[in-house]
Protein backbone atom coordinates (compact mmCIF):
# COMPACT_ATOMS: atom_id res chain seq x y z
CA UNK A 1 0.00 0.00 0.00
CA UNK A 2 2.74 2.13 0.31
CA UNK A 3 3.29 2.07 -3.26
CA UNK A 4 0.19 2.72 -5.08
CA UNK A 5 -0.11 6.46 -4.81
CA UNK A 6 2.39 7.68 -7.51
CA UNK A 7 3.59 11.28 -7.27
CA UNK A 8 6.06 11.74 -10.02
CA UNK A 9 9.24 9.70 -10.67
CA UNK A 10 10.86 8.85 -7.19
CA UNK A 11 8.61 9.60 -5.07
CA UNK A 12 4.84 8.66 -4.05
CA UNK A 13 1.84 9.31 -1.27
CA UNK A 14 2.47 7.47 1.77
CA UNK A 15 2.81 7.60 5.49
CA UNK A 16 6.14 7.06 6.86
CA UNK A 17 5.93 3.65 8.30
CA UNK A 18 9.93 3.52 9.73
CA UNK A 19 12.48 5.67 11.58
CA UNK A 20 14.86 6.32 8.47
CA UNK A 21 12.98 8.96 7.19
CA UNK A 22 13.65 12.78 6.95
CA UNK A 23 12.22 15.41 8.99
CA UNK A 24 11.87 19.16 9.39
CA UNK A 25 14.04 20.82 11.92
CA UNK A 26 11.70 20.45 14.89
CA UNK A 27 9.24 18.55 13.62
CA UNK A 28 7.52 15.39 15.56
CA UNK A 29 7.01 12.25 14.12
CA UNK A 30 4.16 12.25 12.05
CA UNK A 31 2.12 9.46 9.56
CA UNK A 32 -0.46 12.02 8.26
CA UNK A 33 -1.03 12.11 4.64
CA UNK A 34 1.75 15.11 3.54
CA UNK A 35 4.63 12.36 4.56
CA UNK A 36 6.25 11.39 0.85
CA UNK A 37 7.97 7.68 0.14
CA UNK A 38 11.20 7.53 -1.92
CA UNK A 39 11.66 5.66 -4.59
CA UNK A 40 14.38 4.25 -6.36
CA UNK A 41 17.42 4.79 -5.85
CA UNK A 42 16.65 5.75 -2.28
CA UNK A 43 15.56 1.83 -1.09
CA UNK A 44 16.84 0.26 1.29
CA UNK A 45 16.20 -3.30 2.53
CA UNK A 46 15.70 -4.34 6.09
CA UNK A 47 17.21 -7.58 5.60
CA UNK A 48 16.19 -10.05 8.75
CA UNK A 49 12.55 -9.57 7.90
CA UNK A 50 13.15 -11.24 4.80
CA UNK A 51 14.00 -15.20 6.56
CA UNK A 52 13.42 -18.09 3.60
CA UNK A 53 11.52 -20.58 5.92
CA UNK A 54 13.43 -23.58 4.59
CA UNK A 55 16.63 -22.43 5.54
CA UNK A 56 16.50 -20.87 9.12
CA UNK A 57 19.52 -19.29 10.84
CA UNK A 58 20.03 -20.63 14.42
CA UNK A 59 20.05 -17.23 15.80
CA UNK A 60 16.49 -17.38 13.87
CA UNK A 61 15.51 -20.36 15.36
CA UNK A 62 16.39 -19.85 18.71
CA UNK A 63 14.46 -15.86 18.20
CA UNK A 64 11.13 -17.91 17.07
CA UNK A 65 11.25 -20.35 20.13
CA UNK A 66 11.82 -17.68 22.68
CA UNK A 67 9.92 -14.98 21.79
CA UNK A 68 6.30 -13.89 22.46
CA UNK A 69 3.85 -14.68 19.75
CA UNK A 70 1.98 -11.50 21.15
CA UNK A 71 4.25 -8.94 20.00
CA UNK A 72 6.70 -10.46 17.41
CA UNK A 73 5.84 -10.28 13.84
CA UNK A 74 8.28 -12.04 12.37
CA UNK A 75 6.37 -15.34 12.06
CA UNK A 76 1.90 -14.49 11.68
CA UNK A 77 1.06 -17.51 11.10
CA UNK A 78 1.92 -18.46 14.44
CA UNK A 79 0.30 -15.46 16.11
CA UNK A 80 -1.92 -15.89 18.74
CA UNK A 81 -3.96 -12.72 18.00
CA UNK A 82 -3.40 -13.06 14.09
CA UNK A 83 -4.12 -8.87 12.86
CA UNK A 84 -2.38 -9.05 9.61
CA UNK A 85 -3.79 -11.95 8.35
CA UNK A 86 -7.64 -10.81 9.06
CA UNK A 87 -6.95 -6.90 7.61
CA UNK A 88 -9.25 -6.87 4.73
CA UNK A 89 -6.05 -5.81 2.54
CA UNK A 90 -4.93 -9.47 2.70
CA UNK A 91 -7.83 -11.14 2.50
CA UNK A 92 -8.90 -9.08 -0.18
CA UNK A 93 -5.35 -9.44 -2.11
CA UNK A 94 -6.27 -11.75 -4.97
CA UNK A 95 -9.58 -9.28 -5.72
CA UNK A 96 -7.37 -6.06 -5.67
CA UNK A 97 -7.60 -4.07 -9.26
CA UNK A 98 -5.05 -5.35 -11.88
CA UNK A 99 -2.96 -2.69 -12.95
CA UNK A 100 -0.35 -1.85 -15.88
CA UNK A 101 2.37 -0.38 -14.90
CA UNK A 102 4.16 0.78 -18.26
CA UNK A 103 7.26 2.74 -18.89
CA UNK A 104 8.14 1.86 -14.86
CA UNK A 105 11.60 1.68 -15.57
CA UNK A 106 13.56 1.15 -12.10
CA UNK A 107 10.39 2.10 -10.43
CA UNK A 108 8.52 -1.79 -9.57
CA UNK A 109 5.27 -1.42 -7.43
CA UNK A 110 4.79 -4.20 -5.93
CA UNK A 111 1.04 -5.86 -6.36
CA UNK A 112 1.03 -4.34 -10.36
CA UNK A 113 1.74 -5.64 -13.39
CA UNK A 114 4.96 -3.65 -14.54
CA UNK A 115 6.22 -2.93 -18.10
CA UNK A 116 9.04 -0.84 -19.12
CA UNK A 117 9.62 0.20 -22.73
CA UNK A 118 13.30 -0.15 -22.71
CA UNK A 119 13.36 -3.41 -22.79
CA UNK A 120 14.22 -4.33 -19.23
CA UNK A 121 12.44 -7.57 -18.28
CA UNK A 122 10.21 -6.87 -15.85
CA UNK A 123 6.85 -9.30 -15.17
CA UNK A 124 6.02 -8.39 -19.11
CA UNK A 125 8.07 -6.94 -21.89
CA UNK A 126 6.39 -4.04 -24.51
CA UNK A 127 8.28 -5.88 -27.31
CA UNK A 128 9.43 -3.18 -30.06
CA UNK A 129 7.51 -4.50 -34.01
CA UNK A 130 7.39 -2.99 -37.18
CA UNK A 131 4.69 -0.99 -36.46
CA UNK A 132 6.27 0.77 -33.04
CA UNK A 133 5.28 -0.67 -29.49
CA UNK A 134 3.93 -4.35 -30.45
CA UNK A 135 2.50 -6.71 -28.78
CA UNK A 136 2.07 -6.93 -24.67
CA UNK A 137 1.86 -10.76 -23.43
CA UNK A 138 -1.35 -9.92 -21.97
CA UNK A 139 -4.70 -11.36 -22.60
CA UNK A 140 -7.71 -8.94 -23.95
CA UNK A 141 -9.57 -6.34 -21.42
CA UNK A 142 -7.09 -8.61 -18.67
CA UNK A 143 -6.36 -5.51 -16.96
CA UNK A 144 -8.58 -2.95 -14.57
CA UNK A 145 -6.61 -0.12 -15.42
CA UNK A 146 -3.27 1.30 -16.74
CA UNK A 147 -1.21 3.66 -15.38
CA UNK A 148 2.20 5.49 -17.39
CA UNK A 149 4.51 8.20 -16.14
CA UNK A 150 6.80 10.73 -18.38
CA UNK A 151 7.67 7.84 -19.85
CA UNK A 152 5.02 8.21 -22.51
CA UNK A 153 6.90 11.17 -23.71
CA UNK A 154 9.49 9.56 -25.40
CA UNK A 155 7.25 7.44 -27.13
CA UNK A 156 7.60 7.50 -30.74
CA UNK A 157 4.75 5.04 -31.85
CA UNK A 158 2.25 6.79 -29.50
CA UNK A 159 -0.97 5.41 -31.75
CA UNK A 160 0.47 1.56 -31.79
CA UNK A 161 1.12 1.73 -28.10
CA UNK A 162 -2.18 3.64 -27.34
CA UNK A 163 -4.19 0.80 -29.02
CA UNK A 164 -2.38 -1.80 -27.00
CA UNK A 165 -3.67 -0.07 -23.79
CA UNK A 166 -7.39 -0.51 -25.13
CA UNK A 167 -6.66 -4.03 -26.32
CA UNK A 168 -5.95 -5.08 -22.52
CA UNK A 169 -7.76 -2.45 -20.66
CA UNK A 170 -11.29 -4.00 -19.46
CA UNK A 171 -14.71 -1.75 -20.13
CA UNK A 172 -15.23 0.37 -17.45
CA UNK A 173 -11.27 0.30 -16.98
CA UNK A 174 -9.13 3.04 -17.06
CA UNK A 175 -5.76 4.84 -18.36
CA UNK A 176 -3.87 6.89 -15.93
CA UNK A 177 -1.27 9.12 -17.43
CA UNK A 178 0.86 11.54 -15.18
CA UNK A 179 2.80 13.91 -17.64
CA UNK A 180 4.57 17.39 -17.19
CA UNK A 181 2.53 20.24 -18.44
CA UNK A 182 3.36 21.83 -21.99
CA UNK A 183 3.45 25.26 -20.76
CA UNK A 184 5.80 25.02 -18.38
CA UNK A 185 9.57 25.93 -19.19
CA UNK A 186 12.01 24.24 -16.43
CA UNK A 187 10.02 21.06 -16.36
CA UNK A 188 10.73 19.84 -19.97
CA UNK A 189 13.92 19.71 -20.79
CA UNK A 190 14.11 16.93 -22.77
CA UNK A 191 11.22 15.17 -22.48
CA UNK A 192 10.40 14.83 -25.67
CA UNK A 193 7.09 15.48 -27.29
CA UNK A 194 5.11 17.75 -25.25
CA UNK A 195 1.40 17.47 -24.05
CA UNK A 196 -1.84 19.67 -23.01
CA UNK A 197 -4.86 19.13 -21.49
CA UNK A 198 -6.41 18.58 -24.40
CA UNK A 199 -3.90 17.12 -26.71
CA UNK A 200 -5.57 13.24 -25.73
CA UNK A 201 -8.81 13.73 -28.16
CA UNK A 202 -7.45 12.65 -31.06
CA UNK A 203 -7.06 8.78 -29.48
CA UNK A 204 -11.10 9.50 -29.68
CA UNK A 205 -12.31 6.77 -32.67
CA UNK A 206 -9.10 5.57 -34.41
CA UNK A 207 -10.01 4.13 -36.48
CA UNK A 208 -8.64 0.99 -37.56
CA UNK A 209 -4.97 0.86 -39.47
CA UNK A 210 -5.09 -0.89 -42.69
CA UNK A 211 -1.56 -2.59 -41.64
CA UNK A 212 -2.90 -4.80 -39.16
CA UNK A 213 -6.57 -4.27 -38.59
CA UNK A 214 -5.75 -2.28 -34.88
CA UNK A 215 -8.37 -0.19 -33.42
CA UNK A 216 -8.58 1.93 -30.72
CA UNK A 217 -11.24 4.24 -28.96
CA UNK A 218 -10.56 6.19 -26.07
CA UNK A 219 -12.86 9.11 -23.99
CA UNK A 220 -10.94 11.83 -22.32
CA UNK A 221 -12.29 11.63 -18.80
CA UNK A 222 -10.70 13.90 -16.70
CA UNK A 223 -7.85 16.18 -16.62
CA UNK A 224 -5.87 17.45 -13.21
CA UNK A 225 -4.08 20.45 -13.63
CA UNK A 226 -1.07 20.85 -11.07
CA UNK A 227 -1.36 24.33 -10.40
CA UNK A 228 0.80 27.32 -9.18
CA UNK A 229 -0.36 27.63 -4.74
CA UNK A 230 -0.94 31.41 -6.02
CA UNK A 231 -4.00 30.30 -8.06
CA UNK A 232 -5.80 28.89 -4.87
CA UNK A 233 -7.78 31.75 -4.57
CA UNK A 234 -8.50 33.54 -7.58
CA UNK A 235 -11.63 32.59 -9.51
CA UNK A 236 -11.91 29.80 -11.93
CA UNK A 237 -11.98 32.24 -14.74
CA UNK A 238 -9.65 34.76 -14.23
CA UNK A 239 -7.52 31.20 -13.36
CA UNK A 240 -8.21 29.54 -16.44
CA UNK A 241 -7.44 32.58 -18.34
CA UNK A 242 -3.94 33.05 -16.76
CA UNK A 243 -3.20 29.56 -17.49
CA UNK A 244 -4.09 29.92 -21.27
CA UNK A 245 -2.24 32.53 -21.78
CA UNK A 246 0.80 32.58 -19.71
CA UNK A 247 3.75 30.14 -19.08
CA UNK A 248 4.26 28.11 -15.87
CA UNK A 249 1.32 28.14 -13.86
CA UNK A 250 0.60 24.73 -14.69
CA UNK A 251 3.40 22.10 -14.05
CA UNK A 252 2.10 18.59 -14.48
CA UNK A 253 -1.16 16.92 -14.93
CA UNK A 254 -2.61 13.64 -14.56
CA UNK A 255 -5.04 12.56 -17.20
CA UNK A 256 -7.94 9.97 -17.09
CA UNK A 257 -9.06 8.16 -20.39
CA UNK A 258 -11.69 5.41 -20.45
CA UNK A 259 -11.50 2.64 -23.23
CA UNK A 260 -14.99 2.39 -25.14
CA UNK A 261 -15.77 -0.74 -26.13
CA UNK A 262 -16.51 -1.80 -28.59
CA UNK A 263 -15.43 1.24 -29.98
CA UNK A 264 -17.58 3.28 -31.70
CA UNK A 265 -18.06 3.11 -35.28
CA UNK A 266 -18.48 7.71 -35.85
CA UNK A 267 -18.56 10.53 -33.62
CA UNK A 268 -20.60 12.92 -34.22
CA UNK A 269 -19.82 16.68 -33.69
CA UNK A 270 -17.13 17.58 -31.32
CA UNK A 271 -16.00 14.99 -28.90
CA UNK A 272 -17.23 15.74 -25.53
CA UNK A 273 -15.18 18.32 -23.49
CA UNK A 274 -13.52 16.57 -20.24
CA UNK A 275 -13.59 17.97 -16.72
CA UNK A 276 -10.44 20.45 -15.77
CA UNK A 277 -9.69 20.77 -12.34
CA UNK A 278 -7.02 22.47 -11.11
CA UNK A 279 -5.35 20.83 -7.80
CA UNK A 280 -2.55 23.00 -5.79
CA UNK A 281 -2.10 19.87 -3.81
CA UNK A 282 -1.05 16.48 -4.98
CA UNK A 283 -1.84 14.52 -8.27
CA UNK A 284 -2.07 10.50 -7.78
CA UNK A 285 -4.09 8.19 -9.86
CA UNK A 286 -6.62 6.10 -7.98
CA UNK A 287 -7.91 3.11 -9.43
CA UNK A 288 -10.58 0.99 -8.07
CA UNK A 289 -13.07 -2.20 -9.60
Amino acid sequence: QFWEKPLGQGHFAAPVDTTFALYPAKAEFTRDDRNIRLGYPYIVEHSPWYALESELSEEERYYRDHTSTIHSNWSVENKTENRVVDTPRVRQYEQRPMILHAGCGHEYIQGWTNADIKGRLLDVAIRPSEGGYGCLPLADSSMDGIYMGEAFCAVQDVQALMAEFWRVCRPGGALFLRLPHGSADLVHAGVGRLWFERSFHSFAQMAPRSENGIQADWQLDHVWLQVHADLAHVPQEEASARIQHQRNWVSDMLVRLRPMKPARTSLVGRAPEPKVSMITGRLFPIFST
